[in-house]
């Protein structure tokens, strides 16, 4: 939602340019990876679900900030959110190819794992842009944006909590040092 959605509504209502929204954009990119080898580098150190889920707490604690700073028209607050938004993001997507993985017995780990990303992305990612794009349209506010992003990061969460064991029934265990 964020490449898609946050470019559209910072032109659009945000009254930022495009050029502006597109730089904001690119230079956050980094910053995603970024987020992502901290994350996956942690999560071999620590736990990947633990990292998960403090991936999937920032996330809940950033989307409260997001679209208000996008909504001040404040250029520097618009690229603080960004990239604070770019790198939780990273984060979240981290671990996630591991822990996918590990979730599945090795005969059937990379279909097993390939379906659970690819059904998460088409669900969530896919369709989140026309989600928010009917949410503002019936509110006229971001408030339901966030509303919606708060809901996702939230399942997120309470997945990874619901989350027990790995294929061979071994406790993901929680943020703690592996092994």
């Amino acid at each position: 939602m964020w490449l898609t959605f946050a470019l559209k509504y910072g032109t659009d209502e945000a009254g930022f340019s495009r050029g502006t929204m597109l730089a904001i954009t690119v230079a956050a990119c980094p910053v995603w990876m970024i987020g992502m080898a901290v994350s996956a580098y942690y999560s071999d150190v620590w736990t990947r679900r633990g990292v998960y889920l403090l991936a999937a707490i920032f996330l809940l604690v950033v989307c409260l900030a997001f679209f208000a700073a996008l909504d001040s028209s404040s250029l520097p607050l618009a690229v603080i959110a960004t990239l604070v938004l770019a790198f939780a993001l990273g984060a979240a997507a981290g671990p996630q190819s591991a822990l996918f993985a590990e979730l599945f017995p090795p005969n059937v780990r990379y279909s097993g794992a390939s379906l659970a990303y690819q059904a998460g992305a088409i669900l969530g990612g896919g369709i989140a842009p026309f989600i928010a794009t009917a949410l503002f349209s019936g509110t006229g506010t971001s408030a339901a944006i966030t509303v919606y992003f708060l809901v996702v990061a939230l399942i997120s969460a309470v997945s990874i909590v619901l989350l027990k064991t790995d294929a061979q029934g071994r406790p993901l265990g929680g943020l703690r040092r592996a092994g």
